[in-house]
């Protein structure tokens, strides 16, 4: 009875972190690793466009950290988007 119990709750939990990664939750590592990318862009940048955009990219991350260190619930979390697109310019630019 109580196994079932357990395994009814880890299920749930296995349901939830699925949802939260299709939903475009970011992840405190992504986020961090993020940060970490574009600080290495911004040093090595050879342009000034990749300069700006590598921190747009890391003002983005940051952003969503404070967003998710602030979070008082479970759907107060910070969605990837506004991340995913700031690095994707960055790459760009720095190419």
């Amino acid at each position: 009875m109580m196994t079932d119990y357990r395994n009814g709750i880890i299920a749930g939990l296995c349901g939830l972190c699925v949802l939260a990664s299709l939903s475009g939750c970011a992840t405190p590592d992504y986020l961090l690793k993020s940060a970490q990318r574009s600080g290495d862009l911004s040093r090595n940048a050879k342009t000034v466009e990749c300069s700006e955009a590598a921190e747009n990219a890391a003002r983005a991350a940051l952003t969503a950290l404070q967003t998710q260190s602030n979070a008082t619930k479970m759907t107060d979390g910070a969605t990837a988007p506004a991340v995913r697109a700031a690095m994707r310019l960055a790459e760009r630019v720095c190419k």
